[in-house]
């Protein structure tokens, strides 16, 4: 009775072991080899692999003919499954390899419905894996190898214009080996370079002098024993006047013209001298005061003044009034000194 129990005990243990052998993870061989199959009919190429591989790990034998479990015959051949999905993934060798066991195992007769399509798919993997050990070759320079591997390509005749523009560039490596190289010479000295020409920067012109204010007119005293003219201050455009006429032109006019001249011959200093006075004089020419701020700052940008007077121009400028009134003079203004008082050029 004891013998028994340790005979039917050694039994479970050896079929026990034998299960967990053909499984992988909690799958039976056939249970992988089936999933690996739809894995391919699924185009699932790494699925695929996995499971195949597993299956032939732990199944049986590859054959024709195969006990699956029950009453279930079938052909059990993972190794053509495994080279299509190896041929999707460009493994090429491993394709190869794959399909060559197949034809020595006979697992697919020339009479099987399924020969051609294993045909076409064992040449593609052998051509494919000629290619690519033909560029391979060519790439490290060994050009006779890579010609034979080339040859191999062109009579599987799978795709004959990749393998001859594959050819071609070998013939381009071989015409380049053949091509005598040039022995090295002693490179030649090179010939003096005249100095190169550098232009003289013309001389500094002195800053022009600044010229003095022509003097200002001043009016006639009146005698002694008489009492004084009235004088009467003219509009800021005075009328023309004829130039056979005595009477004097007042000093207000004459110090907004002459300012004004100033500043067009680019005298800033005098013309802000000639006509500050019209900031503070109540009855100040606006167009003096125009060319006052313009004044201040062309100094300014000229690096003649601080940038405080730029402040001033400003103020100067607000007392002149209305801009608008000054659309001729605004002609003949540098836009820089437009833009720096805040009026658009």
């Amino acid at each position: 009775m004891l013998s028994r129990i340790v005979v039917l005990c050694s039994l479970a243990f050896v079929a026990g072991a034998g299960e967990a052998r053909a499984q992988r993870g909690n799958q039976l061989w056939y249970q992988a080899y089936d999933a690996g199959v739809r894995d391919v009919r699924n185009s699932a190429w790494d699925s695929a692999v996995q499971n195949l591989l597993a299956a032939k790990q732990t199944g049986p034998s590859p054959s024709r003919r195969v006990i699956f479990y029950g009453d279930r015959v079938d052909a059990f051949n993972p190794d053509y499954f495994l080279g299509v999905a190896y041929l999707n993934l460009r493994r090429f060798a491993d394709a190869d390899a794959a399909f060559e066991r197949v034809r020595q195992a006979n697992l697919i007769a020339a009479n099987d419905s399924q020969f051609r399509v294993f045909q076409m798919q064992a040449t593609t993997a052998k051509f494919e894996l000629a290619l690519l050990q033909g560029a391979d070759f060519l790439a490290r320079g060994d050009l006779a190898q890579a010609k034979q591997a080339n040859d191999r390509a062109l009579a599987l005749g799978i795709d004959p214009s990749r393998a001859r523009d594959q050819e071609r560039r070998l013939a381009e490596a071989v015409r380049i080996a053949a091509t005598p190289q040039p022995s090295p010479q002693a490179s030649p000295v090179p010939s003096p370079q005249p100095p190169p020409v550098i232009a003289e920067l013309p001389s500094p012109q002195p800053a022009p002098v600044p010229q003095p204010a022509p003097p200002i007119a001043q009016a006639p005293l009146p005698p002694v024993n008489q009492a004084p003219l009235p004088v009467t201050v003219p509009p800021v455009n005075p009328p023309a006047q004829s130039t056979a006429s005595n009477v004097p032109v007042p000093p207000r006019v004459v110090d907004l013209r002459t300012g004004i001249a100033a500043y067009l011959q680019g005298r800033y200093g005098d013309a802000a001298t000639l006509l500050a006075p019209t900031a503070s004089d109540p009855q100040g020419s606006v167009r003096g005061r125009f060319y006052l701020a313009c004044s201040l700052a062309a100094l300014v940008l000229s690096g003649e003044r601080d940038e405080v007077e730029l402040a001033r121009a400003k103020a100067v400028l607000q007392l002149a009034g209305r801009l608008d009134q000054f659309v001729a003079d605004r002609r003949v203004i540098s836009p820089r000194v437009l833009v720096a008082l805040g009026m658009q050029p």
